[in-house]
């Protein structure tokens, strides 16, 4: 899971460690959202 928003994102290590569960879920969202309309990275 985090691997895949540090993928997605491009996120570094400090960024997802640094992250609330909240904001996690967030991302998580977002990144389905945009995997889900077709979004590439």
């Amino acid at each position: 899971m985090l691997a895949d928003l540090q993928w997605w994102f491009k996120f570094g290590l400090f960024e997802l460690d640094s992250l609330t569960l909240p904001e996690l879920e967030l991302w998580l969202a977002q990144a389905q959202r945009q995997i889900k309309a077709g979004y590439q990275r």
